[in-house]
C-alpha cells in the first residue's frame, strides 16, 4: 500500500519474534534507545503524552512532570505509565510496522531488520512501491505549500509517522517566512511519537508545534487532546491531514463516521488533505493480482486495510468543496519539477485531494 507497504506474494510474511540482534535500526537507533527516548524525549521543550498502540494511546508523561537541574533537561515519568509505554514498543517490534516501513521505503533511517525483511518481500511483488510511499509524501508536501499559500496556518496532521524530511511544521514555515504556523503531529505508534517529539525539540518552536499520542479511531479523545495543547484556536480554520492513512481502516471499522466527525468538528474555511491508495484500473491481471496479494497479506501485520476505487474513497470529503484539480491521481494535483509520475500519474497508484469547507 501507499505509504506504509506490506509483504509480498511470494515468500513468507514477516511476522515471527525476532532475536534482540535483529531489533538494531538502521545505522544508528537501537531499541534500548528509542525505548528510552520514547519514555523521555525532552519534555520540557515539548509536552504530550506517549504510548499507545495500534488502536490506542497512552501516557508516558503528563505535562508538567519535567524540570531542569543546572540547565540540563531531566524528566520524571510515572512508573505506571513508563511500563506502558515500554511494552507498547516492545509489542511494535515483533511485527512489520507501517510507519517504519513507510519510512525505510522513503529513505529513512528509524527502521528495523524485519521491517526493512517485509519491505524487500513487498518490493520483489510490487517494484515501484517505494515510489508509490514517496508519491504520498511529495502529494503531502504540495498540499501543505498550497493551503499556507491560500492564508490557512493552522495544521493537524493525524498518522503523523515517523519523522523525516518535509515534515509539515518545516514545509509551512518555509512557505510563510513570518512563521505563523502553528502544527499539531498525532500518532498513536511510540516510536513514531518518540522521535516526533525528539525532533520538534532539537528544530520547531514549542509556542506553535507539539506532538501527540492519540488514534484516529478514537476521534473524541483525539480532539480533546489536540484542544488542550492550546497552541490552535479552533474557532478558526485548520488544516486536517489524514495522508497515507486511510487504506489502513477498512470499511467494516466505519472510516465514514469518524472522517465525519472531524469534518464536523472543524470551522468553515477549514481544508481536509486526504490520500490512500487505490486499486483501480490496474495495467494487467499480474498487477490486479499483485494489488490484492498487497491486501491480504497486510491481514498478517499489524495494520491491514482496504484499497479503495475513486469513487468509494471520493466520500470521505463529504459536502465539501475540492480544490483545483479536484480528486485525482496524487501526481497529477499540482506538480512541481520533483513529482514522481507526473507524466504518467495513474502509474502511482495514489489517489489524493484536498477540499474546503464552505
Amino acid at each position: 500500500m501507499a505509504g506504509p507497504a506490506g509483504p509480498a506474494a511470494s515468500g513468507q510474511v514477516v511476522t515471527a519474534q525476532v532475536a534482540d540482534g535483529d531489533l538494531e535500526p538502521e545505522r544508528r537507533h537501537d531499541a534500548e534507545s528509542t525505548a528510552s527516548a520514547g519514555v523521555c524525549p525532552r519534555q520540557s521543550q515539548v509536552d504530550g503524552p506517549i504510548g499507545g498502540g495500534p488502536h490506542g494511546a497512552g501516557n508516558v508523561e503528563s505535562p508538567g512532570e519535567s524540570g531542569t537541574d543546572g540547565g540540563r533537561d531531566h524528566c520524571v515519568s510515572n512508573d505506571e505509565d513508563e511500563d506502558r509505554a515500554l511494552l507498547a514498543l516492545a509489542d511494535s517490534v515483533d511485527r512489520p510496522s507501517a510507519a517504519r516501513v513507510y519510512d525505510y521505503f522513503i529513505g529513512g533511517e528509524t527502521n528495523y531488520a524485519i521491517d526493512r525483511a517485509f519491505a524487500e518481500q513487498v518490493r520483489e511483488r510490487v517494484p515501484l512501491i517505494g515510489e508509490y510511499c514517496r508519491t504520498s509524501r511529495q502529494f503531502l508536501g504540495r498540499a501543505v505549500r498550497h493551503c499556507s499559500a491560500g492564508g490557512v496556518t493552522q495544521f493537524v496532521d493525524i498518522g503523523s509517522g515517523l519523522p523525516t524530511a518535509g515534515n509539515v511544521h518545516e514545509v509551512a514555515d518555509a512557505a510563510r517566512p513570518q512563521l505563523d504556523t502553528r502544527v499539531v503531529y498525532v500518532d498513536n505508534e511510540p516510536i513514531a511519537l518518540a522521535h516526533s517529539r525528539m525532533l520538534l525539540a532539537d528544530t520547531a518552536d514549542p509556542e506553535r508545534h507539539h506532538a501527540i499520542a492519540a488514534d484516529l479511531m478514537e476521534p473524541g479523545e483525539l480532539w480533546a487532546q489536540v484542544r488542550d495543547t492550546e497552541i490552535l484556536d479552533l474557532s478558526r480554520p485548520v488544516v486536517l491531514i489524514v495522508n497515507a492513512v486511510l487504506h489502513f481502516i477498512k470499511d467494516q471499522d466505519d472510516p465514514d463516521g469518524i472522517i465525519e466527525f472531524y469534518r464536523e468538528l472543524l470551522p468553515s474555511g477549514s481544508l481536509l488533505v486526504l490520500s490512500q491508495m487505490t486499486n483501480e484500473n490496474p495495467e494487467s491481471e499480474d498487477e490486479r493480482q499483485a494489488l490484492a496479494d498487497l491486501q491480504d497479506y497486510y491481514e498478517r501485520t499489524t495494520n491491514p486495510g482496504q484499497l479503495r476505487t475513486t469513487g468509494e474513497f471520493a466520500r470521505f470529503f463529504g459536502d465539501w468543496v475540492l480544490e483545483e484539480p479536484g480528486l485525482v491521481y496524487a501526481p497529477a494535483w499540482h506538480p512541481d519539477d520533483e513529482t514522481l509520475f507526473r507524466t504518467e500519474p495513474s502509474q502511482s497508484r495514489v489517489l489524493g485531494g484536498v477540499a474546503r469547507k464552505s
